[in-house]
C-alpha cells in the first residue's frame, strides 16, 4: 500500500464541515500529509441568467471568487505550521463531477467528507452512494467524532464479494497502512455465509490459515465471522465501537441497490469514521494471480 501523502478535504460550510477539517487535520499530522481544502458551490450555479452568456460568466466568476475568500479566511482560523495546507475552490452543478475532475488533475491519495451524525433511535442520514461508488480515491465519511485514546480501527471484509482478492488485498493494506501511522489496534474481520466446503468446521483452520498468509496477516488479529456479511459485520462494528473502520466500495448501481448494500448496513452501524476503497489496479497478469490465488484460498490450499 503506497503512503496516504496527499488528502483532500470537500469543504462544507457551518459545524459539520469543522468537524471534518478537524479530523483531515488530525490524518494530515499521522500521515505527514499535506492537506488540500476543496469547496464545491453547487447550490448558486446556474448556466441560465437574465443577461445571456457574460452576466452567467461574471456570476460564476463572483461565486468563485467568494468561495476562495471563504478558504482563506478559513485557512487563517486554522493556526497549523506542521501541515502544508493548499485550497482550491470551483462553482459546479455536480460535487461529483467536479470532484472527478479535480482528482484527474491532482496527485489525491485520501479524500475525507462530512456526514451528519445519526441521532440514537432514528433512520440512517441519507449518503450520496453513487459519489462513494464514483470517486477514484479511496474516501473516508466522517461524523467528526474523536478517536479513543488508543484508537481502535477495523478492516471489514466481504468474503463474498465478486469483487475478490484484489478489493480484500486493498482494504486490509490500506487498514494496516493507516492503523502504523495512526498508532492504531487494527482487526481484520472475515466475513461469509458458512457456505462451501472450505468453511466446513474441519476445513476453517486450514481455511483461514491460507486468507492469513494470502494476505500476509498476523493470524491473531483476524477474526472470522459465520454469518451473512450484511449482518454480522455491522453488528461486530457496533458492538466493537471502532474509530474507523477500513472496507470497499459498493459498485455503481442504482441508489436503491446501493442504499441496501454491506456498506450501506455498516455506515448505519458504525458511530466513527468510515473509509471506502476500491480494488488495487493491476494488469492482466496480476488478475490471473489473483484468480489463481482466490481458487486455492476458496479450497483452503497455500497460495
Amino acid at each position: 500500500m503506497q503512503n496516504l501523502s496527499s488528502i483532500l478535504l470537500l469543504v462544507e460550510r457551518g459545524d459539520q464541515g469543522h468537524h471534518a477539517l478537524n479530523k483531515a487535520l488530525l490524518l494530515a499530522r499521522h500521515l505527514h500529509a499535506r492537506l488540500e481544502l476543496f469547496l464545491c458551490d453547487t447550490e448558486r450555479y446556474s448556466v441560465a441568467r437574465p443577461g445571456g452568456k457574460r452576466a452567467a460568466e461574471e456570476s460564476l466568476r463572483a461565486r468563485v471568487a467568494e468561495g476562495r475568500e471563504y478558504l482563506r479566511a478559513l485557512r487563517k482560523s486554522m493556526l497549523v505550521s506542521d501541515v502544508e495546507v493548499g485550497s482550491d475552490a470551483v462553482c459546479h452543478v455536480s460535487l461529483r463531477t467536479a470532484l472527478a475532475e479535480k482528482l484527474r488533475r491532482d496527485d489525491i491519495d485520501l479524500v475525507v467528507r462530512a456526514v451528519p451524525a445519526i441521532p440514537d433511535g432514528r433512520e440512517q442520514v441519507a449518503i450520496d452512494w453513487p459519489l462513494v461508488a464514483s470517486c477514484s480515491a479511496p474516501l473516508l465519511l466522517t461524523r467528526g467524532r474523536p478517536w479513543h485514546a488508543a484508537p481502535r480501527f477495523a478492516a471489514a471484509v466481504d468474503l463474498q464479494d465478486r469483487q475478490g482478492r484484489a478489493l480484500s488485498t486493498a482494504i486490509t493494506a490500506i487498514g494496516e497502512s493507516l492503523s502504523r501511522s495512526c498508532g492504531a489496534e487494527l482487526e481484520i474481520l472475515f466475513a461469509h455465509d458458512g457456505s462451501g466446503a472450505e468453511f466446513a468446521p474441519e476445513q476453517l483452520t486450514t481455511t483461514l490459515s491460507a486468507i492469513g498468509r494470502a494476505h500476509r496477516l498476523d493470524l491473531s488479529r483476524l477474526q472470522y465471522l459465520d454469518g451473512e456479511p450484511a449482518e454480522v459485520l455491522p453488528a461486530m462494528i457496533a458492538q466493537r465501537d471502532f474509530d474507523l473502520v477500513a472496507l470497499g466500495k459498493p459498485q455503481h448501481g442504482e441508489p436503491s441497490e446501493l442504499c441496501g448494500s454491506v456498506a450501506a448496513h455498516i455506515v448505519k452501524a458504525s458511530r466513527g469514521d468510515v473509509l471506502f476503497t476500491a480494488a488495487l489496479p493491476d494488469t492482466a497478469r496480476t488478475r490471473g494471480r489473483s484468480a489463481g490465488a482466490s481458487q486455492r484460498l476458496r479450497r483452503g490450499l497455500r497460495p
